[in-house]
C-alpha cells in the first residue's frame, strides 16, 4: 500500500518554504493555495517577495487549506514550531449540497455582499430554508463549474469561506457562462452586411 503523502513540505534557502508533488496528485491542490512550480522543477515554492515565501503564519494557512481539501501533508519537525492553534472563525459563506437541491449555499447573518456573489452567479434564494440553491434543472457539472468560481470571487473580496473539496479545489473554467447571459453571435463583416442588404439578381 502506497502511504506516500500527497504533498512533502520542505524549506529552501533561497526559495522559502517549498512543497513536492506526489506523481499523481492533483497540481490544483497547490495552485489553490499560493504554491507556484519553478520551471522545470517538480517543486512548488510560495509566490510573493523574500519575506513572503519565509512567513511561517502564510505556510500555516496554505497547510490548513490542503488539510481541509483532504490531502496528506508531511512537514518536517520544526518547520512550522509552536504553531498554537487559534479558535477557527465561523465561516460567512458555507458551499454543500443537498439530497434534492444539488449545490446549495448559506450565508451568515450580516453579509449582504456574500448575498449579492451568489444571486450573481446563479443562485437563487430559497426563502423557506434560507439557503441559497440554483434552478432546477440546473446540470450538475455547471453547478460545480459556477460555484467554483462564485467561491474564488468570495475569497477575493475577503470572505471566510467553507466548501466541500470537490468545489474547493476545482479548477475555474474561464468560459463558464453566468446564469442570464446570452451567447454573442459575431458580428458580420461588412461584405456579409453589403451582401445582406443588397442581394445579388439572378443571372439571365
Amino acid at each position: 500500500m502506497d502511504n506516500q503523502p500527497d504533498i512533502s513540505i520542505g524549506v529552501h534557502t533561497t526559495y522559502g518554504f517549498t512543497a513536492r508533488l506526489r506523481n499523481g496528485a492533483d497540481s490544483d491542490l497547490l495552485s489553490n493555495t499560493g504554491f507556484v512550480p519553478l520551471p522545470g522543477q517538480n517543486v512548488y515554492t510560495l509566490t510573493g517577495t523574500r519575506a513572503e515565501r519565509f512567513d511561517t503564519a502564510r505556510l500555516a494557512r496554505a497547510v490548513e487549506l490542503l488539510n481541509q481539501a483532504r490531502a496528506t501533508v508531511a512537514i518536517p519537525p520544526g518547520i512550522l514550531p509552536r504553531v498554537a492553534p487559534s479558535p477557527r472563525p465561523d465561516p460567512d459563506v458555507m458551499f454543500g449540497r443537498h439530497p434534492e437541491l444539488g449545490i446549495i449555499a448559506t450565508v451568515t447573518d450580516g453579509f449582504p455582499r456574500a448575498e449579492a456573489i451568489l444571486l450573481d452567479h446563479g443562485f437563487k434564494y430559497r426563502a423557506h430554508a434560507d439557503i441559497f440553491a440554483f434552478p432546477a434543472g440546473t446540470p450538475n457539472s455547471t453547478a460545480m463549474a459556477t460555484a467554483a468560481v462564485a467561491l474564488r470571487h468570495l475569497r477575493a473580496e475577503g470572505h471566510i469561506v467553507a466548501a466541500t473539496s470537490d468545489i474547493t479545489l476545482r479548477r475555474s473554467q474561464p468560459l463558464v457562462p453566468r446564469f442570464g447571459t446570452m451567447a454573442l453571435t459575431p458580428a458580420p463583416s461588412a461584405d456579409q452586411a453589403e451582401k445582406s442588404a443588397h442581394p445579388s439578381t439572378m443571372s439571365r
